[in-house]
């Protein structure tokens, strides 16, 4: 049976629907036919209204005339005329007692007042008494047998005034007034109760005045009674919805309403209600059962898809519903499951890539964003952006990628832009400006997404301005690095030559007699070798590998010796000027080569004043701290002397700026230059443990400015030459030289001196020879400092172990690192090559005449 129900069509589930709808048409119609009874129950008791009211007004409006009757014949007694014409208290009393005499059993009467003619009270034997309104007087006035005025409420008892017109003739003096009680009868109501039945209940008073229900003060009718046209219904406080009718009294301001109770009026139709909502209600029950019935299996799988549609909507991915039939409901369950299943999948799968984008996107140590392709504006950007550009969040959202590039760069951003494809990836480096203005150079990576239904690209940045710096002073160093290598090794080289030319000349000069015609080649031939010496010279300078003797001068001496020589070399056209700072200290430095660095600086700025100039030569000392160390372009802080060349040439551009220092660079023509001046200038100073730092704008001159590190101790004067004889001797010396040409003219010079030379053309041959000696001892070691298998210091430690305590003087046209590793020897002579045979004269007899410490 269920299964055949599951197979039934919408259409009849639907028609099984309006069959409920029908029991509640027979509710409707058993609604109207209540109505028409209740009609009816209200017509009959309405019915009865008119003659009961006709009854009541005549009953009331014989009192009136019975009370105005009263009050007017009193009103024409001739105390009361008196009194009101001419009040004193004795009238007013004669007034009041004959008015109490014609009733003096009447308990009803309140109080007696006399009224002037406007209605101002006179006297009253009771006072307290309510005023009366102009239309209460005015009615009196109008009647030939006195009137009565509205119910009042005084002290608890309902009140009602009568009034008569006192006159003199046809003269008004004043009015009477007669306040009464109107005392309620239980009686009344249960007497009306029984003629009328529906516990009728019958009200009179005035309008704006008090009212009664026959017993007690009660409240008027919540209808104004001049508008009331047949029955009424309203609603009186303590007894609910009432059905009224109302009469005005003819000639008075009496009402009179008679009221129903309308639950009373109506009891038969409640009866008849009662009676057919049991009928309806169980129709309807049954009609719901089936309704109910119905609309389950109809829409009870339409609703679990509404509710789980809902919760799908709001992100509840595992809602799922069952199918409980096969027909379209059932169907349409089993399609939303799927769908569900298919939404939850894709779902999960976006949230997780979502969420590992994220955290990529937040925790990359880069800066990122992404940017809209359409606006280029910035839609997300994580901390690291933030933090390296120098914006807040707020800020970088409301930035374009043009905000990010110099003004002169964005067309070629827009440009690049509208070449890169949106389904390729792009890689590039440009030039982007921070928030304080600052330049960095950046690589950047995008690739395509879409970010909240727009197309998009992200971006990762890195910045590579440090990088991009280190690059450019590592090519320098290694380019500096190989030319110094070379450098050092042709200095090598061709100091060996030069030796060789040095001390065969000497040798020849020696066998020839004074004066001989031949010495003036030779002089030729030793200057030519100078020359060559200082050309090597400059170039073991570039490689810093030359033999520094440095000594603690004092800087403002060596740089006023420096300007004498200047004058005298750059010429009249060129102005020289020394702003010396007085006590600015002391420096560790070869005084020569400091002169040679002047020198070099200043022969450059004579070439950059064709016409002359001026230049300036000037001493400061500065203290260098680590905020300031990057300023002065150092590696290391501390005390310095600067010493600055200052020019007002035709000066550098940044390009010329960035080579000067590079061996065999020169802006100079061909043949008028080697470009290893400053090259020179620079591997001294780095040499001596300073630094070098050149400002230079075209057509503004050029500084250059060396920072030499302040020394301690005594200041040496500066080193000049000095010409000794060439001392001579017997001893024994071991020769090492693995050059033969400088090996034979060393071994002619040495024995020309009347020394005795053991030879070896390499280490190994010497300590060979030394071991052969048995016991002979050598007197000193000459040896090379570049050797095949092992260089002169060793030699000399390996000697010394054989031998202690002997002497050695280390030769060298390229001492390189041999020297540093020598430094522990301590009382090595260094011999640099060429050397003229009196130097090595004097250098050995130095060495042999040293007395040990």
């Amino acid at each position: 049976m269920m299964h055949a129900m599951a197979r039934i069509s919408l259409r009849w589930k639907l028609l099984a629907g309006v069959c409920g709808l029908l029991f509640a048409v027979s509710g409707v119609q058993f609604w109207l036919t209540y109505a028409h009874v209740r009609r009816a129950a209200e017509a009959t008791a309405i019915g009865k209204l008119p003659p009961l009211l006709d009854e009541f007004e005549k009953s009331l409006l014989g009192e009136t005339k019975v009370f105005g009757a009263r009050a007017q014949r009193e009103a024409d007694q001739a105390a009361v005329t008196a009194a009101d014409s001419a009040p004193t208290p004795v009238r007013l009393a004669a007034a009041f007692a004959a008015v109490r005499a014609l009733a003096p059993n009447d308990s009803d009467l309140i109080s007696v007042q006399l009224l002037s003619i406007t209605g101002t009270p006179i006297g009253a034997d009771v006072a307290g008494m309510p005023s009366l309104s102009a239309d209460e007087l005015i009615r009196a006035a109008r009647a030939t047998a006195g009137a009565v005025g509205s119910f009042r409420g005084h002290a608890g008892n309902l009140l009602v005034p009568s009034l008569g017109r006192i006159h003199s003739g046809d003269h008004a003096l004043g009015y009477l007034v007669e306040w009464r009680q109107i005392r309620g009868n239980p009686n009344a109501r249960t007497v009306m109760a029984t003629l009328l039945g529906y516990n009728a209940v019958l009200y009179f008073g005035s309008a704006g005045g008090a009212w009664t229900d026959q017993v007690t003060l009660a409240s008027p009718p919540p209808v104004d009674v001049a508008t009331m046209k047949g029955a009424v219904h309203y609603d009186r406080p303590g007894t609910g919805e009432v059905l009224a009718s109302a009469r005005a009294v003819t000639g008075t301001p009496w009402e009179i309403v008679l009221e129903f109770p309308e639950a009373v009026v109506l009891a038969p139709a409640q009866a008849f209600l009662r009676q057919g909502i049991w009928v309806t209600v169980l129709l309807l029950v049954a009609g719901v059962v089936v309704a109910m019935l119905v609309a389950h299996r109809m829409t009870g799988p339409l609703e679990e898809l509404t509710v789980a549609a809902d919760a799908l909507a709001a992100g509840e991915r595992t809602v799922r519903v069952h199918p409980h039939s096969e027909d379209e409901a059932g169907r349409l369950a089993i399609a939303f499951n799927r769908m569900a299943d298919r939404i939850h999948e894709e779902e999960t799968a976006r949230m997780a890539s979502e969420e590992q984008w994220r955290r990529l996107f937040d925790t990359n140590p880069h800066p990122m964003w992404v940017y809209a392709v359409g606006t280029l504006r910035i839609l997300a950007v994580n901390q690291a952006a933030i933090n390296h550009y120098g914006w807040t969040r707020d800020e970088f959202l409301g930035l374009t990628l043009r905000d990010l590039r110099a003004p002169e760069d964005i067309p070629s951003l827009e440009a690049h832009l509208a070449e890169v494809r949106l389904d390729e990836d792009d890689t590039s480096t440009w030039h982007h400006r921070t928030k304080d203005g600052g330049a960095i150079e950046v690589e950047m990576s995008s690739h395509t997404l879409q970010f909240d239904g727009l197309p998009a690209r992200v971006v990762l940045a890195q910045d590579v301005t440090e990088r991009r710096a280190l690059e450019a002073q590592l090519r320098q160093a290694q380019k500096m690095e190989a030319i110094g290598r070379l450098a050092g090794g042709m200095a090598h080289d061709f100091n060996n030559i030069l030796a060789v030319v040095t001390s065969l000349a000497d040798l020849i000069r020696m066998d020839l007699p004074e004066g001989h015609r031949a010495t003036i080649d030779l002089d030729t031939i030793t200057r030519a070798a100078e020359q060559g010496h200082r050309l090597t010279r400059q170039l073991l300078a570039f490689s810093r590998k030359q033999m520094l003797q440095p000594i603690v001068i004092d800087a403002n001496a060596a740089v006023s010796e420096a300007e004498q020589m200047l004058r005298r070399t750059l010429g009249e056209d060129v102005e020289i000027t020394a702003r010396l700072t007085p006590g600015v200290g002391a420096v560790r430095a070869d005084p020569g080569q400091l002169h040679q660095v002047l020198l070099n600086l200043a022969v450059n700025a004579r070439d950059a004043m064709p016409r002359g100039g001026r230049l300036t030569l000037s001493t400061a000392r500065v203290e260098v701290d680590e905020s300031s160390r990057q300023l002065h372009g150092l590696d290391h802080t501390g005390s310095f002397v600067v010493i600055s060349v200052t020019d007002n040439g035709s000066g550098m551009t940044a390009d010329v700026r960035a080579r000067i220092f590079e061996p065999f660079f020169t802006t100079k023509e061909l043949g008028k230059g080697t470009g290893l001046g400053l090259a020179m200038v620079y591997g001294i100073v780095t040499q001596s443990g300073g630094s070098l730092s050149v400002y230079s704008e075209p057509g503004r001159g050029s500084t250059f400015r060396i920072y030499l590190p302040l020394a301690e101790g005594v200041t040496a004067p500066v080193a000049t030459k000095a010409t000794l004889a060439a001392p001579r001797g017997g001893e024994t010396i071991l020769l090492v030289e693995d050059d033969p040409l400088v090996r034979g003219a060393t071994t002619e010079a040495l024995t020309r001196l009347g020394y005795a030379p053991v030879v070896a053309d390499h280490p190994h041959e010497a300590l060979r020879l030394m071991g052969a000696r048995d016991g002979a001892p050598i007197d000193m070691v000459l040896s090379d400092v570049v050797m095949p298998r092992m260089d002169g210091p060793t030699l000399i430690g390996r000697l010394r172990e054989m031998q202690p305590g002997l002497k050695a003087i280390l030769m060298s046209g390229y001492p390189g690192t041999a020297i540093d590793e020598a430094a522990g020897l301590g009382d090595v002579l260094f011999l640099e090559k060429p050397f003229s045979v009196a130097a090595l004269a004097r250098a050995v007899r130095e060495t042999l005449d040293r007395v040990e410490s």
